[in-house]
Parts: C-alpha cells; sequence; structure tokens
C-alpha cells in the first residue's frame, strides 16, 4: 500500500483572505503533490470579494512555479481548518 494523495502546506490564509506563503519542501517530491492553502489557526478563513484571484494569483506565482520544478503539481487544495469544538 502507498500513499495516494501528498497535500503539502504551501501558504497560509487569514480571516482577511490575505496569503503568506510558506517554505516549501527542501527536497523534490517523487509523488503528485497537491498544493495546500491552509487556514491560520484559531482564526476564520476570508475572501475579500473583488479582489480575491488576482491577489492570490500574485501571491501564489513564485511558490506555484518552485513546486512545478521539484514535482508533479497535482493542483491546488483550500483547507479552511478544523473548528474549535463549540464554535458555530
Amino acid at each position: 500500500m502507498g500513499i495516494g494523495r501528498l497535500y503539502v502546506a504551501a501558504a497560509l490564509v487569514d480571516a482577511a483572505g490575505h496569503i503568506t506563503p510558506l517554505p516549501l519542501p527542501p527536497a523534490s517530491l517523487k509523488s503528485p503533490v497537491w498544493f495546500s492553502i491552509v487556514g491560520r489557526e484559531g482564526e476564520p478563513v476570508g475572501l475579500p470579494p473583488a479582489t480575491a484571484p488576482e491577489t492570490w494569483a500574485e501571491a501564489l506565482d513564485a511558490p506555484l512555479a518552485e513546486m512545478r520544478k521539484q514535482g508533479q503539481l497535482a493542483g491546488i487544495h483550500l483547507w479552511p481548518g478544523a473548528q474549535r469544538r463549540g464554535s458555530p
């Protein structure tokens, strides 16, 4: 049995929708990788209505290019994060 999907936390998104790229793995990955955008701990994920696509594209351009060099990029995954108990 092998690994089916590999998700790499590659960027953080905060409640205001601002993206912060994270350092990528130090070595190339042989398996197809999902570039994951994760919510900051304890914060809801927010998307600015009109500027999100352009702003996110600019912020993620360099990390995505680097990830493509390192290996097979399978896609992009948005993980808003787990809600704390008692949260709506």
